[in-house]
């Protein structure tokens, strides 16, 4: 069945009833939940076979699984669905008898242990659905790339946040999240990197956790101009640079006091937005980046973290040598936050920070560049006024100690320089809340 929410109606909107029996397949009652969904609004309501169920006058979609034991194996299901125009009091019959039988097989020999498994849903397609879905999976890696690479098992398909435990044999897995928002469009699919599993291996794959922030591409040098994609600006660096949000982003490039250009883009609907501003002389400039969700038709929760991030590149180029500026873009991993993301008030937040840089396109020169120094700052009014944090630095990473406010958000800043001057400010705004 597919994933409903379940919404009260007022006595006084019902002027009809509805009762649904349900035959198994040889003709004797069986007790089922039935789903029975509105169109074209979608309002969604749960009743026991047999019972009558209030609803206002309309037409409705009544769905259901059937499963009854067997005499060999765990038994049958039978997924049935009608149509039915509510009107005074309405009956009507969902009957297992009317059902096709679905066979499975698998081929000899097969890559996997125990009986064969045939997933099955009916989904009310016609009506808005008002749900909001996480559906997260893990896809077995076939031997050679073809269409069993979009076989998954499911593991979980629930509003957020939970977590769920999944046992596999061993192979090669690719978990992945599906995401599909309050309109019930689909919002995005997040892959993480494939996983190798033997024997006894365990892992752990996070989505969604605080803070997301941007990711990937840098600015580069080449053809006498200054380029920038603007994508993965706001993403969750635990699936990856694929797995990010579309925003909507001011461009800015200036050397010294003077604009070069500034633009406004979006890389929703188009995989082809792109920055570029030409440059005529050697020197310092600077490359500021205002991104902020966006999408069409969607309304973002109110009090969605990460709603914005901010980059200021200041680097020195060379309109004649190609090359990645030698910049850093941070992640920003908040350490002990419960499942919504939330820090207790007042209290303190050791935050993981790493100084990354994200690898470029083979046509312009990619070089390593060291982080010299990173500071952090913490702001609980939006960005109105910064705290300092104590930073540490241990291997490859830094630790920065974030004082909490009683509630609200904390947006959190970094400064990276290197040995030459060049400098990367980041800002992510509602990195994660109190709560």
């Amino acid at each position: 069945m597919v994933p409903l929410v379940a919404s009260a109606v007022s006595a006084q909107a019902a002027s009809g009833s509805l009762a649904v029996t349900t035959l198994g397949r040889h003709g004797a009652k069986v007790s089922t939940t039935v789903t029975v969904v509105a169109v074209p609004s979608g309002q969604t309501y749960r009743v026991t076979s047999g019972k009558r169920i209030s609803l206002p006058a309309g037409r409705y979609l009544a769905m259901t699984d059937i499963w009854e034991h067997g005499t060999e194996g765990l038994g049958t299901d039978t997924i049935g669905a009608r149509v039915v125009q509510v009107s005074g009091s309405t009956s009507m019959t969902l009957d297992a008898r009317k059902g096709k039988a679905v066979k499975v097989s698998l081929d000899t020999p097969a890559d996997v242990t125990g009986p064969p498994r045939i997933s099955a849903q009916v989904c009310a397609a016609t009506v808005s659905n008002p749900a909001r879905q996480n559906d997260t999976a893990l896809q077995a890696m076939p031997r050679t790339d073809n269409c069993t690479s979009d076989l998954m098992a499911e593991v979980r398909d629930d509003s957020a946040p939970y977590s769920a435990t999944v046992h596999v044999t061993p192979g090669t897995w690719q978990p992945r999240d599906d995401l599909v928002a309050s309109n019930g469009d689909s919002v995005g699919v997040g892959f993480p990197k494939v996983r190798t599993l033997k024997a006894g291996q365990s892992f752990t794959q996070s989505f969604g956790r605080a803070a997301w922030s941007p990711m990937h591409y840098l600015p580069m040098v080449e053809e006498k101009s200054v380029t920038f994609l603007p994508g993965g600006l706001i993403g969750d660096p635990d699936v990856g640079v694929y797995g990010a949000d579309p925003t909507k982003e001011t461009v800015v490039l200036s050397k010294g006091s003077t604009t070069v250009k500034k633009q406004t883009l979006t890389n929703w609907g188009t995989g082809d937005a792109e920055f570029s501003a030409g440059i005529h002389s050697v020197g310092w400039y600077d490359l500021s980046v205002d991104a902020h969700r966006y999408r069409p038709g969607i309304n973002f929760p109110a009090g969605m973290l990460s709603s914005r991030a901010t980059l200021d590149w200041h680097f020195k180029a060379d309109p004649n040598k190609a090359m990645v500026a030698p910049v850093f873009m941070t992640r920003f991993l908040p350490t002990g936050l419960n499942s919504h993301n939330q820090a207790a008030a007042n209290s303190t937040t050791t935050v993981d920070v790493r100084a990354g840089r994200g690898s470029q396109g083979p046509d312009v020169k990619f070089t390593a560049v060291t982080a010299k120094s990173v500071r952090v700052w913490s702001s609980a009014d939006g960005g109105k006024t910064w705290r300092a944090a104590t930073v540490k630095h241990s291997g490859s990473t830094w630790q920065a100690s974030v004082h909490n406010p009683a509630s609200g958000a904390v947006a959190l800043r970094s400064e990276v320089t290197d040995a030459a001057g060049d400098r990367s400010v980041e800002t992510v705004y509602r990195a994660y809340a109190i709560g």
